[in-house]
């Protein structure tokens, strides 16, 4: 048996597959196998996958139709005969030590889930720059097993399942599996939610061991036409809490919390024009999460804290938190226009003495120019 089995979901990557398969075989563990799972690419990564299996036994092959994200993890999960389970996107790549240092951990806590801290991957000038992103500044959340139901604290972190690994055991046993609709739609999620809520042993680990691509102009998070697709995975999200009564009112406040998160960056990421429709539908959710569970507090980061009680108040408080300062400088010139004539026309003249002197206040009343002749 592995001692890890990586799984590789592999579409239209070519430019960027053998760095990420490169990085896998050359692991100081040696007892792994990676499951490349091609899922219909069109381009050369088939015929790429298929020298790398040729030249090293430890790499497997599974081609299919397209038929997203989901279906091509699950494929590789079924395939996977590892101790643990890890996921290794194709555009990314991961340090010599990774796995080796990740299953240590495991055996040491005896964890079911172990994440760890990453960097994020870009190219500035053609030269290659890491940032690293922690998954907390708070080091008592390190080296401890934690059970997420009973710490809500432990949603907060980044939610990215290629940060670590998994036993393989675990998702049999709690029978963990992929959300398969069609596209990479945000899948991962749902496989978040059900690692997190079933586990009494997750662990985080203060080392970067991956890295993470963020540049690729392709990559799905990119997609501003996938509007309702994260509602539809959350949707999936939610109906497996409900399945659950012996932890879902427990853990539905920091469901509730990761929801604004996850609306909030499609918002963000969507075609201005249609930004008022889906405004109000994140609104209306939002009411309702918030008279159905309410948001952990502990789970609330920083933009969360300022932006979520903005929009329960109404979409105005909302928006306006994003006007630039002279949006709200020539808003409240024009509202003290309407309500007081004379002190707007004073207010502007002490803009214009602040702007061009005395003198230039002189011309504006008297029509000079405030120059000595």
């Amino acid at each position: 048996m592995p001692k890890i089995s990586a799984v590789v979901p592999v579409y239209n990557v070519e430019q960027y597959l053998p760095r990420c398969i490169d990085s896998a075989l050359a692991q100081t563990m040696t007892d792994i196998e990676i499951i490349c799972v091609d899922d219909g690419s069109t381009d050369g990564c088939g015929a790429i996958l298929d020298e790398y299996a040729a030249r090293d036994s430890r790499v497997k092959v599974i081609h299919q139709p397209n038929g997203g994200y989901g279906k091509a993890m699950n494929a590789g999960l079924r395939s996977a005969t590892g101790e643990y389970f890890a996921v290794l996107e194709s555009d990314d790549f991961i340090l010599p030590d990774s796995y080796e240092i990740l299953y240590a951990n495991a055996k040491k806590f005896d964890a079911d889930v172990v994440r760890a801290d990453f960097y994020f991957y870009t190219t500035v000038d053609e030269k290659p720059n890491l940032r690293l992103e922690q998954v907390s500044r708070d080091y008592t959340w390190y080296y401890r097993l934690i059970c997420p139901r009973d710490e809500l604290g432990a949603f907060r972190f980044v939610m990215h399942n290629w940060t670590g690994i998994h036993k393989l055991a675990f998702l049999r046993e709690k029978d963990i599996w992929y959300n398969e609709t069609p596209g990479a739609s945000y899948q991962d999620n749902g496989f978040y939610f059900q690692v997190f809520t079933q586990t009494d042993r997750l662990l985080y680990v203060p080392r970067a061991c991956y890295c993470y691509r963020y540049d690729n102009p392709a990559a799905s998070i990119r997609d501003p036409k996938k509007i309702w697709t994260m509602t539809e995975e959350y949707g999936y999200i939610r109906e497996f809490l409900a399945r659950h009564p012996e932890f879902e009112q427990k853990v539905l406040p920091a469901y509730n919390v990761r929801l604004f998160r996850v609306y909030y960056e499609t918002y963000n990421r969507i075609d201005p024009e249609i930004r008022p429709e889906y405004l109000k539908f994140f609104r209306g959710e939002m009411l309702k999460c918030a008279e159905n569970g309410g948001f952990a507090e502990e789970v609330l980061n920083r933009t969360d804290v300022v932006l979520l009680p903005l929009l329960l108040e109404s979409e105005e408080a909302f928006l306006d938190h994003f006007k630039t300062k002279e949006e709200r400088h020539r808003e409240e010139a024009e509202a003290l226009k309407r309500a007081y004539p004379v002190a707007a026309r004073m207010r502007n003249l002490l803009t214009l003495r602040m702007e061009r002197g005395w003198g230039g206040v002189w011309g504006r009343v008297t029509g000079s120019s405030g120059k000595e002749e």
